[in-house]
């Protein structure tokens, strides 16, 4: 019996039929868990402190600063947070004596780095972030620097980082509590990206003559507590009166009591 012919058509169309067999099962399986792997993820600051030499509030109750973006369960922990996801509250403080500034801090690009489930640390690559600081009301003086942020604590950083609580592997939503992220920079280490008013000069010398930093933490003590209350000059006691001593009459003692009683008058 002669086998019947094969037409080249019937063998590729059996290919194209597995082939897409394949692709609705990648569809199905692989295709589903890349979109699973990103889970929400969201830290929200309560307290934020600022150190240019001097120590700055820059978020305080009720007031907050939020960052919210994905994080990957794929084993790489990344985090990706879109620029304008991270938003800052304004902050309004005295510099010095009749000098009000108003501070405005955001990123410049995408925030990225690794948050881990295990241990709760965070940490962010470097990417530039921009602080807009206005004098009593004047034209910004607007400055931009790259930095990295972490849990860790960092040698001669004005604050240490503390990590997160962990949380479930598992997680559908991810939210970093109880912790704060720290970066520091040396001196000289802000670029002026805005024109030079010449009220900028102040902060030109706050920035960029010292070493600083910032942290921003979420249910911890306060970052930048009060100072004690000053404790009260002691008033020294006031000195003790002599009194004058009983003498025989006609004696030298005598004629010194009689002195005595005329001061007391």
């Amino acid at each position: 019996m002669k086998r019947s012919k094969r037409w080249p058509w019937a063998r590729r169309a059996r290919v194209g039929v597995a082939a897409a067999v394949a692709a609705i099962g990648a569809m199905a399986f692989g295709g589903g868990s890349a979109q699973a792997a990103n889970q929400p993820f969201s830290a929200t600051f309560d307290d934020g402190a600022l150190n240019v030499g001097a120590v700055f509030d820059i978020v305080e109750p009720p007031d907050v600063a939020t960052m919210t973006g994905t994080w990957n369960d794929n084993g790489s922990n990344a985090i990706n947070v879109l620029a304008n996801d991270f938003v800052f509250p304004p902050s309004t403080g005295e510099v010095t004596s009749g000098v009000t500034a108003t501070v405005n801090f955001g990123a410049v690009d995408p925030i990225t780095g690794t948050f881990d489930p295990a241990t709760g640390t965070l940490s962010t690559t470097s990417s530039t972030y921009e602080a807009s600081v206005s004098l009593n009301g004047t034209a910004p003086c607007v400055y931009d620097s790259d930095l990295s942020f972490t849990t860790d604590d960092t040698p001669g950083a004005p604050w240490p980082g503390d990590p997160f609580d962990p949380f479930p592997s598992n997680s559908t939503n991810v939210t970093a509590t109880h912790g704060d992220i720290q970066t520091s920079w040396p001196a000289s280490h802000w670029l002026k990206v805005s024109p030079t008013p010449d009220n900028c000069s102040i902060i030109d010398s706050l920035i960029n003559g010292v070493p600083g930093g910032v942290a921003f933490a979420n249910g911890l003590p306060d970052l930048t507590p009060p100072p004690p209350p000053e404790t009260p000059t002691a008033i020294p006691p006031a000195p003790k009166k002599k009194k004058c001593k009983k003498a025989k009459k006609g004696s030298a003692q005598s004629a010194k009591k009689k002195k005595c009683k005329k001061k007391k008058k």
